[in-house]
């Protein structure tokens, strides 16, 4: 075995021996050497000697280089193989000093908070070996987990140690999508989405029963066919096509699906879980109301009023052409309500304008809250006969 002393010697001995080798094709000339010949071959040799003797110079340098701390990983990165959602798992790694000065060893980062690195000796003696203990968690299903650590070091020729686990992790049950989300759910109609429950563990998975808090949902059990086992890497799955019916009144909505299932491997083993998965949505109505103060939840926000200044506030009311508004109720006598049509409406669509008035005389009044004030509007709209003004404000004395 080549010693570090002869390794750094050879530029030097690849010089000489190409300084040896042109001398030989030189006395090989017949009829001897001619004198413009034997200057060049000294000034080839002389330059070549000068060249031996960077080399040389060149291999003591990289010598000392050689001197040092020497940081040696025997792994850098361990397969754990698989494991499931929720697991944990820990792995040691060896690191060595291979170097004629202490190692100075330093925990550096780590690429997410799931995995941690347990550094029990910070200083290598020469020859000196440690074990760095990586701890990491299974916190969603994947098949390229891949996770680790750096350690820093003094090693001039290898500033860091990177640790890296890899391998797949599984989950017992899951759902795709993990949430149901039905967006603008057309008022008096409905909307469908499919649901994969698969397991990348059990042989088997039966749906036992399914239930909600939105009546509006209904569901309907249908196989899963191979490619989408395949998409989700499972051993087994179940498809749902779920069906969300527009609730009346409410432009948003949102509860729980409730999915007890059963795992089953092998004859006599097997489990009950229980599957959540939150379900919101919200419809589009036929009808819609913008303005000023109008926030998403359908109310109008007047704030605190002075008494005797009174307020005037407009809404803007967007709807189909055979609509027809009229105030029908107002909650609040001090309140006044009136409808209008504005100009431009035309055969698809028309706007009206609602005038909100808080008369300057109204005596100290709260209205917020649980207490707020409803103008009722009739639209003359199939599926929406019925439009809900909430007003929120105060008259302060």
């Amino acid at each position: 075995m080549a010693t570090v002393g002869t390794l750094m010697a050879l530029p030097a001995l690849l010089v000489a021996g190409a300084a040896a080798v042109w001398a030989v094709r030189l006395v090989r000339g017949s009829g001897g050497v001619p004198a413009a010949a034997a200057a060049r071959a000294a000034d080839v040799e002389r330059s070549l000697s000068v060249s031996a003797e960077r080399a040389a110079r060149l291999g003591g340098a990289m010598a000392d280089k050689a001197k040092g701390p020497r940081a040696v990983l025997d792994e850098e990165t361990y397969d754990f193989g698989d494991l499931l959602v929720g697991g944990r798992g820990s792995h040691e790694f060896v690191v060595r000093n291979a170097g004629d000065a202490p190692l100075r060893l330093i925990k550096g980062d780590t690429t997410c908070r799931c995995t941690a690195l347990d550094l029990a000796q910070g200083r290598l003696q020469p020859g000196e070996s440690c074990r760095v203990r990586l701890e990491w968690e299974a916190t969603e299903p994947t098949p390229r987990f891949r996770h680790g650590a750096v350690l820093l070091t003094n090693d001039p020729l290898r500033r860091q140690l990177r640790l890296v686990v890899t391998g797949r992790v599984l989950s017992a049950l899951s759902a795709s999508p993990g949430e149901l989300i039905f967006t603008d759910v057309p008022a008096g109609s409905s909307r469908v989405q499919r649901l994969l429950l698969f397991s990348q563990t059990a042989e088997q998975l039966d749906v036992l029963d399914i239930s909600c808090t939105l009546p509006e949902l209904s569901w309907e059990l249908l196989s899963a066919d191979p490619a989408a086992l395949r998409a989700a890497s499972a051993r087994s799955a179940a498809l749902l096509l779920l069906t969300m019916a527009a609730p009346d009144a409410r432009r948003r909505f949102a509860g729980t699906l409730y999915i007890r299932v059963r795992l089953v491997n092998g004859s006599q083993m097997s489990e009950e879980r229980l599957l959540e998965l939150p379900v919101a949505g919200n419809v589009r109505n036929p009808i819609s109301v913008y303005g000023a103060g109008w926030d998403p939840d359908g109310r109008l926000r007047l704030g605190n009023l002075l008494r005797g200044r009174g307020a005037r506030h407009t809404l803007f009311v967007s709807a189909p052409s055979a609509a027809h508004f009229e105030v029908r109720r107002v909650s609040v006598a001090e309140l006044k309500a009136s409808v209008r049509l504005l100009p431009g409406s035309g055969q698809d669509a028309c706007r009206y304008a609602v005038d909100i008035e808080i008369p300057p005389d109204t005596p100290p009044l709260d209205c917020m809250g649980e207490q707020e004030a409803i103008v009722e509007l009739a639209t003359g709209v199939d599926l929406q006969p019925t439009l809900l003004l909430r007003i929120q404000f105060c008259v302060l004395d």
